[in-house]
C-alpha cells in the first residue's frame, strides 16, 4: 500500500501539468465523453472497486444494519454513501485531501462516482474534478503495481 505522501506525488505529475486531462491521455487513460457523464479506463487494473452516491434516508438506514466505510470528516460522511469490496484501497485514496474533495464536490453537483479497476465513471463533474479523481486513481494503480 502507497503511503499518503506518495500517492500525491504520483497524482501530482499529472495536477501539476498545463493541460492535466492532456497529460493523463498522454499517460494512456482513454476518455470517452458522454456529454454529463465522463468514463475514463485506465491503462491498468488499479484493483479499486467502489461506489460514491449522495448519502439518502435509505442508505442512512442500511448503515444502521451494514455499516459503511467513514473517514472521519463529517461534512463528508455525512454527504458521501460509499460502497466497497476494496476497503483498504478505498481508505488509501480517501486519505489524499484532494480526492476526497473532488469526490464530494462531484456529490454535491449532484453526481457520482463510480471505480471498477480499469474504469473509471463521473457523472456530474468538470475537467478539473475529472482529472483529479482520476489522477489519484491512476497514481493508486502505479503505486501498487
Amino acid at each position: 500500500m502507497p503511503k499518503p505522501h506518495q500517492l500525491r506525488r504520483a497524482a501530482r505529475k499529472f495536477l501539476d501539468a498545463e493541460d492535466p486531462l492532456a497529460a493523463l491521455t498522454d499517460a494512456g487513460v482513454d476518455t470517452t465523453d458522454g456529454g454529463d457523464v465522463r468514463e475514463l479506463i485506465l491503462p491498468s487494473d488499479s484493483r479499486v472497486r467502489v461506489s460514491f452516491q449522495a448519502e439518502g434516508t435509505s442508505h442512512r438506514m442500511m448503515k444502521l444494519f451494514t455499516g459503511e466505510l467513514q473517514v472521519g470528516d463529517s461534512g463528508f460522511d455525512d454527504a458521501v454513501f460509499i460502497t466497497t469490496d476494496t476497503k483498504d484501497a478505498t481508505t488509501k485514496l480517501l486519505d489524499a485531501d484532494a480526492f476526497r474533495g473532488a469526490i464530494l464536490q462531484v456529490i454535491k453537483r449532484k453526481g457520482h462516482v463510480r471505480i471498477n479497476g480499469v474504469d473509471v465513471v463521473i457523472a456530474g463533474g468538470n475537467a478539473q474534478l475529472n482529472a483529479t479523481i482520476t489522477a489519484y486513481v491512476l497514481a493508486y494503480a502505479e503505486c501498487t503495481t
